[in-house]
């Protein structure tokens, strides 16, 4: 190689871009510096995604439990039966329990009739009003099915008439075995949770005859 290349070589690597030199050692930390505020950032939001994830789950979990415990209320009532005349089988209720004989019990493992009773209870420690489930004979450990803010609410039961009575059966007017339809009213002008129209029929039963008395 003559001279003269020799220098044209030698000038032409010294005129080479800055980027083909590598980074400095202050630009190297700079850089790792912004990568991991980055990924950071990154993270973090990750996180709260998450986190909103599982608080949606969580809250459509709740809407669904809260939905069946409502069908379980419903079924209760869709299963009553009118009862034998003056005994603890009749359907009896007022504003704040009823009871009676259903067909249709969840959390019961026999199927067939079965004595219930529903009752609406205020939890004061939590400021919460509990709907009751208590199955069998009275003294059995009771089932909350459902739960609303404050000492409200309240049943209600449809007469024949179309009127809305707070005891069954009816202080006046014709005796019925089972209203045409059972609400449970939380008060302070809100929607009912629960409406539900009793399936068996409505009339009254006789009185249920021992075969051993019989002659």
């Amino acid at each position: 190689m003559s001279p003269e290349s020799r220098v044209r070589a030698v000038s032409t690597m010294r005129k080479a871009p800055r980027w083909m030199a590598g980074f400095t050692l202050l630009e190297t930390l700079v850089t790792l510096v912004l990568v991991s505020m980055v990924a950071g950032l990154m993270s973090q939001a990750l996180f709260q995604v998450a986190r909103i994830e599982q608080l949606l789950q969580g809250q459509q979990l709740a809407g669904q439990v809260e939905t069946l415990r409502r069908i379980w209320v419903q079924q209760c009532l869709e299963g009553l039966m009118p009862g034998f005349a003056e005994t603890a089988d009749r359907f009896r209720g007022d504003e704040r329990q009823l009871s009676g004989v259903s067909t249709l019990l969840p959390l019961v493992a026999s199927r067939g009739p079965n004595r219930m009773r529903l009752q609406i209870r205020f939890d004061e420690q939590r400021g919460r009003s509990e709907l009751q489930l208590s199955v069998g004979e009275v003294g059995s450990p009771p089932a909350v099915l459902m739960d609303w803010s404050g000492q409200r609410g309240a049943w209600r039961y449809l007469d024949d008439a179309g009127d809305w009575q707070s005891q069954w059966p009816p202080a006046f007017g014709r005796p019925q075995a089972l209203p045409r339809l059972i609400a449970l009213d939380p008060g302070a002008n809100e929607p009912w949770l629960v409406v539900a129209r009793p399936q068996a029929s409505a009339q009254p039963l006789g009185q249920r005859i021992d075969p051993e008395t019989l002659p």
